[in-house]
């Protein structure tokens, strides 16, 4: 059972008896499409630089659900960076229980 954490920026993971088993905080990193536009906008690269100093990029923040695909893919919407960070079935990142 995936519970997705607004309040406290995490995903928690329990059992199918409601045991609560791990918790993931996010580890999305700057999308192809970021990059992209840093790099036509290197000016871009030292307000992200500041912007990194007060936040941490990769974390949650505001998970506002969660839902797994047919392959086991895990994927969590936010809504305060308006992406969706996603969780590879196969990733060895992710140690959570396939259920």
């Amino acid at each position: 059972i995936y519970v997705s954490d607004w309040l406290n920026n995490r995903l928690q993971i329990f059992d199918e008896t409601g045991k609560f088993i791990d918790l993931k905080t996010g580890e999305a990193g700057l999308s192809k499409w970021g990059k992209d536009k840093l790099d036509a906008n290197p000016e871009m690269y030292g307000e992200r630089d500041r912007a990194q100093g007060l936040e941490r990029e990769k974390d949650f923040w505001g998970p506002t659900g969660v839902t797994v695909d047919n392959e086991g893919n895990i994927f969590v919407p936010e809504s305060a960076r308006n992406r969706i960070q996603v969780y590879k079935s196969q990733s060895p990142t992710f140690a959570g229980p396939r259920l």
